[in-house]
């Protein structure tokens, strides 16, 4: 049934989203989306649920930090690419940025799990 369904087309069935934003639009909504303080909310944020939900002892707090890192740098990198190319508008915060307020929101510190060393690596 689920190969059925996807085999169709449904096009149709989708709002027509726009492939285009004027500039204009795009600034506004990224300074009161995206600047470094609400970032850096948003991002502890998300380390402090992690830190509730995660245990340290089961070293899982560090992995899945480190891969949620790993991710929000590769995303902010293509944003950073496709804002520059399109809006000729270079974002604040950058990816690096972005991974910088990870650090900070993690501590800033290497956590020892398993006999392991995890580090969050400043790129």
């Amino acid at each position: 049934m689920l190969l059925n369904y996807l085999s169709k087309p449904h096009l149709h069935e989708y709002p027509t989203v726009p492939i285009h934003v004027p500039r204009a639009q795009f600034v506004r909504t990224l300074q009161k989306e995206s600047s470094k303080e609400i970032m850096k909310e948003k991002i502890g944020v998300v380390y402090a649920r992690m830190e509730k939900h995660l245990s340290e002892s089961g070293g899982l707090l560090p992995m899945a930090w480190k891969a949620l890192v790993k991710v929000l740098y590769e995303w902010f990198g293509r944003w950073e690419k496709l804002s520059t190319s399109c809006y000729k508008f270079i974002l604040e915060p950058s990816a690096v940025d972005v991974v910088r307020l990870a650090k900070a929101a993690s501590g800033g510190k290497a956590i020892v799990t398993g006999g392991k060393k995890h580090e969050f690596v400043t790129v």
